[in-house]
């Protein structure tokens, strides 16, 4: 179990398959991420997760989104586990920011996900610093 130290907790209500997909920024400076169906949703009756990965840009911008890539076993996780024994591993997002002449920002995106069934379901998305 990653340490419980900067982590940031949240519940994510997703569109089942045919629904739109729901983009999942940062929050905090992460190196790893997990997300994971709620058990109490849906009356305890796993739908599964479809997910996609950000495609960056040379620019550091999203030009596109890899997959969908659907699982049934979970937690899903996004970067690097073995980051989190150190504050030197490789971040996988950073919150959102104040620009200044720009102003606020959303946080980097992490993944999009979605329902594997037609049953939209909600996903426990864990951030780790």
């Amino acid at each position: 179990m990653p340490p419980s130290t900067g982590v940031a907790i949240r519940q994510i209500a997703v569109n089942g398959n045919a629904g739109a997909w729901v983009e999942v920024d940062g929050t905090i400076t992460s190196r790893y991420a997990e997300a994971i169906e709620d058990a109490s949703a849906n009356a305890g009756t796993q739908q599964g997760l479809q997910f996609q990965l950000p495609i960056y840009a040379d620019d550091g911008s999203v030009s596109g989104w890899s997959g969908p890539y659907s699982v049934n076993q979970e937690p899903i996780q996004f970067g690097d586990k073995q980051a989190l024994r150190s504050a030197h591993g490789a971040i996988l997002a950073q919150g959102p920011n104040v620009i200044l002449g720009i102003g606020p920002t959303n946080g980097a995106p992490i993944c999009r996900l979605r329902s594997l069934t037609a049953t939209p379901t909600v996903v426990n998305f864990t951030e780790f610093q």
